[in-house]
């Protein structure tokens, strides 16, 4: 189903919550293989793709998750854009309305340069596995 849907547009925004399948899991509910497998299809049929990973500090900012998400998306030319969000908070007050405990209420919000500097790292991981690809 989501190949026909796929075919017919021109750009994708994908959200890559976490780039281990076991943290990904944890993290949504729902499991990582499904967007990577949507992700092959849009480079096989050369679907433009803007990834969007948000940066939760002591979930998403791990060293090795970033060099891993790098490694992931440089094998994919479809993949046109990356953006780095930082975590927020707004949704705080919606778990607060509906009376459910909201998971990351202590987490902190990232600053712009952390979230600079982890995309930095994302970057280089991806260079650094182009590269030895074309090797």
């Amino acid at each position: 189903f989501i190949n026909k849907i796929i075919d017919e547009v021109d750009l994708i925004l994908l959200d890559i919550k976490h780039p281990d399948a076991n943290r990904y899991k944890w993290l949504t509910g729902q499991p990582l293989q499904p967007t990577l497998d949507m992700l092959d299809y849009a480079n096989k049929v050369k679907t433009k793709v803007w990834i969007r990973y948000v940066l939760v500090p002591s979930i998403s900012d791990h060293d090795e998750d970033l060099k891993q998400l790098g490694i992931i998306l440089a094998n994919h030319s479809c993949i046109k854009k990356l953006e780095v969000l930082p975590y927020h908070t707004m949704g705080i007050v919606k778990y607060e309305k509906l009376g459910i405990d909201y998971p990351l209420k202590d987490i902190p919000q990232p600053d712009k340069q952390h979230v600079l500097n982890c995309k930095n790292k994302i970057m280089q991981s991806f260079k650094e596995t182009k590269k030895a690809n074309q090797q």
